[in-house]
């Protein structure tokens, strides 16, 4: 059995589902992929210091490796990958998620070379990965209307775990 839960640190709960399974002999390979966003994570702290794990921290992708991972998103004109490469500083989540953000806004364009900004388009080019989704969620806000900010700010303050009461009370 090979368990992967992924960005654990937005999902703690499921540190107790690792720490319970150390509890006992399992026939198990589990890997867990997370931020270090410095905020303390229920369970980490034992799950690291269980002589059954080994922690590998992942640094950004050089250039070459980075270079190579954009060129397979889409097959993009060379000027375009380029530019995703030196805006994105080896970070494979945030490639991903900008090039999908161009092809959600239908900014890219096929050319002799492969596809391209079109012309007249704002490059959509945030500082970060945080920038990307600040942008996407208030886009979704827009598209939402007026009291959807209001929601979603009350999601936040609710945390990923929400009765179905608190949240209609709080709805």
């Amino acid at each position: 059995l090979v368990l992967w839960l992924d960005d654990v640190q937005w999902g703690a709960e499921s540190l107790g589902l690792v720490a319970a399974l150390l509890e006992q002999p399992s026939p198990a390979l589990v890997l867990l992929t997370l931020r270090d966003e410095g905020a303390p994570l229920p369970h980490l702290n034992e799950i690291k210091a269980d002589s059954r794990t080994e922690v590998i921290h992942l640094e950004a992708l050089d250039r070459a490796a980075h270079t190579e991972l954009v060129n397979t998103l889409l097959p993009l004109d060379p000027e375009t990958a380029a530019h995703v490469v030196a805006r994105t500083e080896g970070h494979p989540l945030f490639a991903v998620q900008l090039v999908g953000a161009w092809v959600a806004h239908d900014l890219l364009r096929p050319g002799p070379r492969g596809f391209a900004l079109a012309p007249g388009a704002q490059a959509l080019l945030p500082d970060d990965i945080h920038a990307l989704w600040t942008s996407r969620l208030d886009e979704a806000v827009r598209q939402l209307g007026p009291g959807a900010r209001r929601v979603v700010e009350l999601a936040a303050v609710l945390g990923s775990e929400v009765g179905f009461d608190e949240w209609a009370a709080v709805a």
